[in-house]
Formats: structure tokens, sequence, C-alpha cells
């Protein structure tokens, strides 16, 4: 990632959206974004955020945003609209956007009600995100950090990680597991994908799943990093109704399998050792989802 900090407050949000005039300018601008995230946002009044890139590396992740919300709008689970994109000024020198609040909580065991019936609404979403035409899509790649390209091309990055952590895992094991993944089919037609499916970027009001956030990830590529959620997510009772549901047949797992790994291996060679919150809560659902696949101890 690139060293330069874009550095943003209340103050300059409030000055932008000042700028914008009409009904953008005296609302009440709030943080809502732990630090060290790729990308700040800030809430506009009640009812809007601002989502601005924290390093020049992040710019793509908000174009993206910005330009493929409007395309896939619609979906069984509420998303952000986009309602501005905001050019680089003297004051700013960088792009952000302006897209609906979606009120609620993360989805995590707290929070949700019925897994059963969230489970098969995640895979409902997953499958109406699938059928969305690819005209024109972006194509998995370093734009998006990787997320759904070929799992060869992580290979090295997985085996380099796992010779790090042997202290948390079982290396022989994992690189069995990860083999199993490159083994499978690739698939037979790429999809649109999120490419950051977890807890955090799940929304949940009254007990139920109500909308999914964050899509500077988004992209045409494997859908299997989107199954992953599986393993990070999905209660283990669930995990054969969710399969079902998603009608995923055992290469389109497995290859599942093989980004749950890759996640998990890659936060932790990142963030293990940092004594910042969100951090520690990344490595920690690294481990869980290390024990889930059979590699390391249960959480």
């Amino acid at each position: 990632m690139n060293d330069v900090v874009i550095l943003t407050d209340e103050r300059l949000v409030a000055a932008l959206m000042q700028a914008q005039g009409g009904d953008w300018a005296g609302h009440e601008i709030t943080s809502v974004e732990e630090a060290e995230g790729e990308r700040a946002m800030y809430r506009v009044g009640s009812d809007f955020a601002v989502r601005m890139p924290r390093h020049p590396d992040a710019v793509p992740l908000i174009e993206r945003e910005a330009r493929w919300l409007p395309h896939l709008s619609g979906l069984p689970l509420a998303m952000p609209s986009l309602r501005l994109r905001g050019e680089a000024t003297p004051r700013f020198n960088w792009p952000f956007i302006v897209v609906d609040w979606i009120d609620g909580t993360e989805a995590n065991e707290s929070t949700v009600r019925d897994w059963s019936q969230e489970v098969a609404l995640l895979a409902r979403f997953l499958r109406a995100l699938w059928k969305r035409s690819l005209k024109g899509g972006p194509a998995a790649g370093a734009e998006n950090r990787m997320r759904g390209v070929p799992l060869h091309q992580l290979t090295d990055t997985v085996l380099t990680e796992v010779g790090t952590l042997r202290d948390e895992l079982d290396v022989s094991l994992t690189r069995e597991v990860w083999m199993n993944a490159l083994e499978a089919a690739p698939p037979r037609k790429m999809r649109w994908l999120h490419g950051n499916l977890k807890a955090s970027n799940m929304i949940v009001r009254e007990g139920k799943l109500a909308g999914v956030v964050d899509w500077g990830h988004v992209a045409v590529g494997d859908p299997a990093v989107d199954v992953a959620v599986a393993w990070r997510w999905v209660p283990e009772l669930e995990m054969g109704s969710f399969q079902s549901a998603l009608s995923a047949g055992d290469d389109l797992w497995r290859r599942a399998r093989g980004w749950a790994l890759y996640d998990a291996v890659s936060t932790l060679g990142k963030y293990r050792g940092s004594n910042h919150p969100r951090h520690i809560i990344d490595c920690d659902d690294a481990r869980c989802v290390i024990g889930r696949l059979g590699l390391g101890t249960s959480c």
C-alpha cells in the first residue's frame, strides 16, 4: 500500500458539502470509520455518508463504487445508492462519493435473529448478483486487490504466509487444502462479485439481514471469493443449506474454501502483532476461519 496518507476530518467534509450548495450544506458531520482503513467514511446528517480514500491506492476503490453501484441496484438486499460523485478540488485533490446511509448494525451472532432465514436470504442475494449483465464490467485484478482472480495467482502469497504462521496452523495440511482448491475446475462463467463479503459489511436491522455495504472491491471474476463467506459468517450447521441454496457444486465450493484460506492467512500475516482494535478483531476472525477449515485451533 502507498505510504502517502490522505488526511480528512469533519471540518474538511463540512466544507466540501458546503461547496456543493443546496441541500448538502449545513448537515452535522460525524466520523463513523475506524482509523487505518483504506477509506474514510463520514455520516452526513442522518441519511447520507461520504466515502473518501485514505491512501492513493484506494482511489480506484472509490471510483469503482461510483461507477458500478447504479448498475447493481435492485438486489434483494439494500445497497448504498450513489447520490453525488465529488471531483478533485484544490481543497481536496481526490475523488469522493456521497451515498445513502443504510441504518442498522453489523451482522454477527449477537444481532442475527434467525440464522437459517438470513443465510437463505444471503444466498438469494448472491444468486441475483450473479445474474446481472457482465457487459463492460471491470475484471478482477490489482485494482480491486485481486478479489476474484484465478487462485493460482495467489499461490506465492499463500505459501509464503503459511510458512510464517507455522505456530498457528498445520502447515502440511494447509498446503493440501490449498492444492485441493487449485485443482478444482475454474468457473464456466465469470460473475459479478462483491469481493469483501464479511460481517462488518453486512447490515442487520431488527434481527434481519437488511443490506450490504462497501462495494469498492466489486468486479467480474470468480464468484468463489464471495462464497467464502460460508467459512467467515455462515454458522457451521447452516453451511450445507447455504451450499444447496447457491446450487454450489464441488468445484465452486473447493475454490471458495481456497479463498477463505487465502483471506485468513493474508490477514494474520499482515496484522498479527498489531495492537489496533480492528486488527485484533480481524486476526481473531481469521483464526476462527483457520479452525473451521480444520487447520488450527477452533475458536
